[in-house]
């Protein structure tokens, strides 16, 4: 873990809420149990650690007002803070990566999940768990969902959607490795998206005939770790099936996954019988050769690891509101909908 302090990245990773927050909450708080060791990890940095933050524009904005000494100290604990965020992506990914090394993965090999029953994609059926509202809670543990991209909350708003009634019941969902405290010192968080999906125009996907698809690059209101979006809708059969892949640029690939949506539309029914959310990770080497082509080509390079499903007969309406809820703050995608 680089040297990091093993009681910090504990805690840090099964923080729920996030270190933006929890690292400044930490340092400034001298009656938090941890305050004292996250203290004499500030003090081990060296000046020339924080001389990036120190030229960062939207660091000094921030913190504008503060002496030399403070601005100092407030850069130091947000160098921390990147430093602890990148190493529990990182290791995430790599625990993910190398689930089916093991027959209960983490977190599955915890003591309040040993009667739960993991699929072959390693997830674990929602209704398994109290999900009405909030976090998902069993046996006096809660626990999180992988998240899609970096951000611990990206997973709010299409568990939201999962947890409806009707969804609940057959959604299966992955969960994270390392979100997982005891109820009572996990934070729950409530969030309002401030746009929703809209209905596609379904007279063209419904009488399709050949292959159509889409790459979008990211605007000025989409995250800044994506390199582009491709999107296809591939007839086969009676069967439509869409494949949406939100690809991360190259200084990101060790960090996080790309987001990838899969599901199938049966348009003599006008229903989807099968819907998925997965993360894919790529190597330096394979995303090379991903970023050389588009999602329809790939075929399977890369290691996928599903975060949800969806099995069964599902309106329309489930399938608009899921797209921009799991791609959250990639505004390709919502735009598309929205056409």
């Amino acid at each position: 873990m680089n040297n990091l302090n093993k009681e910090l990245f504990e805690f840090f990773s099964s923080d729920p809420v996030g270190l933006l927050f929890t690292v400044q909450e930490i340092a400034h708080n001298i009656d938090h149990p941890l305050h004292e060791r996250l203290q004499n990890e500030l003090l081990l940095l060296d000046k020339t650690c924080i001389d990036e933050i120190l030229e960062d524009k939207n660091f000094i904005t921030l913190n504008s007002g503060l002496d030399k000494n403070l601005l100092e100290n407030e850069a130091r604990i947000e160098f921390l803070r990147r430093m602890y965020d990148k190493e529990i992506l990182r290791q995430k990914c790599i625990n993910l990566k190398e689930q089916n090394k093991f027959e209960r993965p983490t977190p599955y090999n915890h003591k309040s999940l040993s009667d739960l029953t993991i699929d072959e994609d390693y997830l674990v059926s929602l209704s398994a768990f109290f999900n009405r509202y909030g976090p998902l809670k069993r046996n006096g543990f809660t626990f999180g969902v992988v998240p899609p991209v970096s951000s611990v909350n990206s997973a709010y708003w299409f568990m939201e959607i999962l947890k409806r009634p009707g969804l609940s019941e057959v959604a299966k969902i992955r969960l994270d490795p390392f979100l997982i405290r005891e109820e009572k010192y996990f934070r729950n968080m409530e969030y309002r998206a401030w746009w929703y999906g809209v209905p596609l125009n379904w007279k063209r996907i419904i009488n399709l005939k050949q292959d159509e698809h889409r790459r979008a690059g990211p605007d000025d209101n989409t995250r800044k770790d994506i390199a582009y979006t491709d999107l296809v809708w591939s007839p086969r059969g009676d069967e439509i099936h869409f494949i949406c892949e939100e690809v991360p640029s190259d200084n990101y690939i060790n960090l996080r996954g790309s987001r990838y949506f899969h599901a199938i539309y049966l348009p003599k029914r006008d229903i989807f019988r099968h819907i998925d959310g997965a993360l894919r990770i790529y190597s330096s080497d394979e995303w090379q050769r991903r970023r050389n082509d588009h999602v329809r080509n790939i075929g399977k390079i890369g290691k996928r690891i599903k975060i949800f499903k969806l099995d069964g007969d599902f309106p329309r309406e489930v399938f608009c509101d899921l797209i921009p809820a799991f791609f959250v703050w990639n505004n390709d995608i919502y735009k598309y909908i929205k056409e």
